[in-house]
């Protein structure tokens, strides 16, 4: 019903006029109404609040059960979750890190592939070696060792018919039988003290004939050309024997690896010493027994030369 609000008569919800005074009932009833209606509160203004806000507490996913256990109660046994433990720290492990490496050094003189050295001992050679180079037929299976001894790197060559070579930074002393290699010569020490005293006897019991020693002769150098066979022998006496290309006592024209003055041998009392003089390609000394190499050092393994950086 709809109530006239001058009249009070009641009327039909439909009416538009009051049956009782003929009031427009759409317009008394619509400004009364918006007069008597109550004003709407606004919102109270948001005022920053001073309370720690805790984060919401994280849910806990529990890992779900397999299948085939769904209908059962819970096991309390977890002794399948050590193994994926084990197997996440066997992932994440690393290998021990690398204490040292060689440079391989090219043909051209630059750097090439780089080998890491490991923490203990590292072994190259041709095969079966940590660090393997199979074309190279001048190197053994199992070449030479690198070991770390506290904080000195120690190179050890193993039994080889070549040899591992040093290349010569300071002066080195000479022992009969010691071999070095200046340009592509390979070259035997011997002292002839040392010499004379080997067996000159034939099988017939006969002392072989020789030539007689030169006065100052005290020792010689001898070119290996294969395993087993000398070249050229060059008797050394006095203090000093230059070796050159060009100039010196002992001379390889032939050779243009070997620089025009490129080495020298040396007496003092009753030892000898090699000692490079700055050639352009180095003097290398075969190890017949372990040595500390020092950084930056060059090694020379078969037909590969190496820098060592530790």
């Amino acid at each position: 019903m709809r109530v006239c609000p001058f009249c009070g008569t009641e009327n039909e919800v439909f009416f538009k006029f009051c049956l009782g005074c003929g009031a427009d009932l759409d317009d008394a009833l619509g400004s009364t109404a918006a007069e008597e209606a109550p004003a709407a509160e606004l919102p109270a203004p948001l005022v920053a609040s001073t309370a720690a806000v805790m984060p919401p507490a994280e849910e806990s996913i529990e890992e779900p059960l397999p299948s085939t256990l769904v209908q059962h109660k819970p096991s309390t046994d977890t002794s399948h979750r050590p193994r994926v433990e084990r197997r996440r720290e066997t992932a994440s492990r690393r290998l021990p890190a690398a204490s040292g490496r060689l440079v391989l050094i090219l043909e051209d003189g630059t750097d090439g592939a780089v080998y890491d050295l490991a923490p203990e001992r590292t072994v190259i050679g041709r095969e079966g070696a940590d660090i393997c180079f199979p074309h190279d037929d001048f190197l053994a299976l199992r070449h030479a060792e690198f070991v770390f001894s506290g904080n000195q790197l120690v190179l050890t060559p193993l039994a080889t018919t070549n040899g591992v070579f040093v290349q010569v930074s300071h002066e080195v002393e000479l022992r009969n039988g010691d071999v070095f290699r200046i340009g592509q010569e390979l070259l035997r020490f011997e002292l002839l003290a040392e010499v004379i005293k080997a067996p000159f006897a034939g099988p017939d019991d006969a002392v072989r004939l020789g030539s007689p020693i030169p006065e100052g002769a005290w020792g010689r150098l001898g070119q290996l050309i294969a395993p087993a066979t000398w070249g050229a022998v060059y008797l050394l006496g006095g203090s000093d024997i230059y070796l050159g290309r060009e100039r010196g006592d002992i001379t390889f024209p032939g050779d243009g690896f070997v620089s025009g003055l490129h080495a020298v041998v040396m007496q003092r009392e009753d030892r000898y010493f090699l000692k490079d003089l700055g050639s352009s390609n180095g003097t290398y000394y075969r190890l017949s027994r372990a040595m500390p190499l020092r950084r930056g050092a060059l090694v020379l393994a078969g037909q590969q030369l190496f820098r060592v950086e530790h």
